[in-house]
């Protein structure tokens, strides 16, 4: 690990990753840290996204599907 010497936060650092992927790969990834130390990465496939739940159900609004909540489903 090495630390950033530019004019950014002293909390700010540049950390370099060895990545295990294929010759070739474009895409996103997700990287996990912890403690400044990677622990695990997945490059995502082309149809694939992260977001937030409230992204999701956006997206799945957006794609013409309605959630709706547990609480509110009627149990016949």
């Amino acid at each position: 690990m090495k630390i950033n010497s530019s004019n950014q936060s002293a909390s700010t650092i540049t950390v370099t990753v060895d990545l295990n992927i294929k010759a070739g790969f474009t895409g996103m990834m997700i990287v996990q840290m912890e403690n400044g130390v990677e622990k695990g990465h997945y490059p995502l496939r082309s149809n694939e996204f992260t977001g937030s739940l409230e992204s999701f159900l956006n997206a799945a609004g957006m794609a013409g599907y309605l959630v709706i909540p547990p609480a509110a489903q009627v149990t016949a």
